[in-house]
Formats: C-alpha cells, sequence, structure tokens
C-alpha cells in the first residue's frame, strides 16, 4: 500500500481544518488499516490525542479522500468524504497518515 498526505492540508480559523491521504498507484486501495493520528502540542504518535479509523473506505487510483473537521466552514464541507472531531490542529500539533499492522505495529507513511 502506498499513500501519502500530499502534503495537502488546511489550517484555517477555528475549526477549518482539512487534510488529503492520496493514492498515488495505479490501483483502487481499501483504508480499513489507514488512521490519521494527531498528536498535540509537539507530543508524540504513540500518544496522540485523537485517531480515525478509517474502516469500509476504498480510495481510488491517483485520487485523493478528504478528511475535515465537521464544523467547517459551508464552502469547504462540501469536499469532505468523512468528517472528524479529531482535526483538532494548530501550528504545534502533528499530523500523520499512518497503517496498522495486523501485527500491531503502527507505520506512519507521511506526516505533516
Amino acid at each position: 500500500m502506498v499513500l501519502g498526505s500530499r502534503r495537502q492540508f488546511a489550517e484555517g480559523s477555528s475549526y477549518n481544518k482539512a487534510l488529503q491521504i492520496y493514492n498515488p498507484g495505479p490501483s483502487t486501495v481499501f483504508l480499513e488499516e489507514v488512521q490519521l493520528l494527531v498528536a498535540s502540542n509537539g507530543g508524540t504518535f504513540l500518544t496522540a490525542i485523537s485517531n480515525l479509523a478509517l474502516e469500509g473506505t476504498e480510495l481510488l487510483a491517483e485520487s485523493v479522500f478528504t478528511v475535515m473537521h465537521p464544523e467547517v466552514a459551508a464552502s469547504w464541507l462540501e469536499h469532505a468524504n468523512v468528517t472528524s472531531q479529531a482535526l483538532l490542529f494548530n501550528g504545534d500539533d502533528a499530523v500523520a497518515v499512518a497503517v496498522a499492522h495486523k501485527n500491531g505495529s503502527l507505520e506512519v507513511l507521511d506526516r505533516v
């Protein structure tokens, strides 16, 4: 599975937060093992305050999947594939796209 965030994220005022997961490959991938992790105030991903499991979600080849905070501006919300309270980041927080493997390990694919 090859995924990344394409470093596409938005941090606006208030709840205007968004992140895109990108599938650069030639095939559809299923996102059930993918998590979005948010670590607040310089924390680590292992102690992340929030994560989002994307069970039952597929991402077509060369497509993006957009996650936004549920209280974004109405003009943003129409572009969301899913919303999550987990997107409450600011300048000193880290956000990562990770895969949780069946053996219990967590692989960070990309971070912003």
